[in-house]
């Protein structure tokens, strides 16, 4: 055991009832992880003004029972601690939390928290629930500790892209899973976090680099089948239309067909994401299946007026009959690959493209924020590692400012488990980030396309003399 620990437990004996427990705090925003299982035993209750009780109650008179601690608010606060599977969890109330004589409570929970299924996670511990007398909640922040010194196998996954997280979560309530960032400290082996909604809790253990890798990949270019059998060429009531690409290579290739009116066929075999615009302006449509990312990312690019083309699918340009010529441009839009690529990272962190597609929907202090905060990508020719950085910390601050009522809906939930899982990433390694500045600058740099729509008409051919 270490100094530190003695410390703590001769603290909670002058306190009034020693619980050898940790208690389970909670760290940053919302993943699915797995950890070590740990099982939450035991309760401190804290009070210099009671004398040690050898037996183990609680310093208010309340009884320390089995799974459980319990400590009575004071005019110094109280403290809980639990001891889970080989590690301290601590919950720390000030004295302005309640009001003097509230009960606060640690205990280990009896249903797991629901949606242990994200691929980042390495590690995660069995929930706790930490709760005020009566199911008030606090005035202040508590704060929460989980100390890992007994358990060093645990400890010692954690690096600097490879992070703590405390999720939080109702029983029953899969709508109600949040997270909040940690803190570690490698030389006492400590997570702290603070937390100003009580409920359940878990330490869970998430793969940050992991995540943004595949942030980074989904910047990559891939070829796939167009699945497309039209072609440039087409006559449509006695007008020969032809259609012209200034690359003929690229991942997006154009074809003509007659849909009431010409229209032009786009199939995308990249993955990434392109705004549409025509002059004179066409009716655009995707023609693809359309998932919950793709569906926020459209909504978001449709307030620009344009069309979206969406990853490896394809996409619709019609114009009226009649019309003689038109052009199409085609560029990889930086608002739409930004949203996709981050929800790529998030959504390995438990984060759910369609609860933030309503949270966008139903609000528009999210969507403004985050535009606006990806509208300064447009700025750039080239970003380095610090603007991409900068990004990053601009869109947590979006999701941060608008899901403040963090416990209020579910709406404001999805905003703030997004920013905690974007905030993950600002942290990590410089050559990281310099790795995604490097492919969002390949990508935007490379991706401006244009197709040239012309037609000549039978009349006009009919006059233009046969050559003997």
């Amino acid at each position: 055991m270490s100094s530190d620990r003695s410390t703590f437990q001769i603290a909670d004996r002058c306190n009034n009832r020693l619980a050898s427990a940790p208690l389970i705090g909670w760290t940053m925003s919302s993943f699915r992880l797995l950890v070590a299982p740990l099982t939450v035993l035991c309760l401190v209750a804290a009070s210099c003004s009671s004398e040690v009780d050898t037996a183990g109650t609680a310093q208010s008179g309340t009884p320390q029972t089995g799974n459980s601690a319990v400590a009575s608010m004071e005019t110094d606060g109280a403290s809980v601690s639990l001891d889970v599977d080989g590690i301290r969890v601590t919950a720390t109330a000030r004295s302005e939390t309640a009001p003097p004589g509230t009960s606060l409570t640690i205990a280990p929970t009896s249903d797991p928290i629901e949606g242990s299924d994200i691929q980042a996670i390495l590690g995660e511990m069995d929930s706790v629930a930490i709760e005020l007398e009566g199911g008030a909640q606090p005035s202040s922040p508590i704060e929460l500790k989980f100390d890992l010194s007994d358990r060093p196998e645990l400890a010692h996954l954690i690096s600097d892209t490879v992070r703590p997280l405390v999720r939080s979560s109702t029983a029953g309530e899969p709508t109600s899973s949040d997270y909040e960032t940690a803190d570690w400290d490698p030389v006492t082996r400590i997570v702290s976090a603070s937390t100003s909604h009580l409920t359940d809790f878990q330490l869970v253990i998430a793969d940050a680099g992991k995540a943004f890798d595949q942030l980074i990949a989904d910047m990559t270019m891939s070829s796939g089948p167009t699945g497309s059998s039209c072609s440039t060429e087409l006559t449509i009531d006695g007008a020969d239309y032809s259609l012209a690409s200034t690359a003929p290579d690229a991942p997006v290739q154009g074809c003509l067909t007659d849909v009431d009116g010409v229209g032009i066929e786009f199939a995308n075999r990249s993955d990434q994401y392109y705004g549409v615009s025509s002059a004179p302006n066409g009716t655009y449509s995707n023609t693809g299946a359309v998932g919950s990312n793709e569906l926020l990312a459209t909504w978001l690019h449709s307030r620009s007026g344009d069309g979206l083309l969406l990853p490896q699918t394809g996409g619709r340009v019609v114009f009226p009959p009649g019309t003689a010529e038109a052009t199409v441009n085609i560029d990889v839009d930086p608002v739409a690959l930004q949203l996709g690529t981050i929800l790529t990272g998030v959504g390995m962190l438990g984060v759910d493209g369609d609860a933030l597609l309503t949270a966008f929907e139903t609000g528009s202090t999210a969507w403004q924020c985050f535009t606006s905060a990806a509208e300064v990508m447009r700025t750039y020719d080239k970003i380095d590692a610090r603007q991409f950085r900068d990004m990053l910390a601009d869109v947590a601050q979006c999701g941060l400012t608008a899901g403040q009522l963090v416990n209020g809906s579910a709406r404001n939930r999805a905003l703030h488990r997004m920013s905690v899982a974007v905030s993950l990433f600002t942290d990590l390694p410089d050559a990281l980030i310099a790795n995604a500045a490097g492919a969002w600058n390949e990508v935007i740099g490379n991706n401006h396309l244009k197709f040239a729509l012309t037609s000549t008409t039978s009349d006009l051919k009919a006059s233009v003399p046969v050559a003997p």
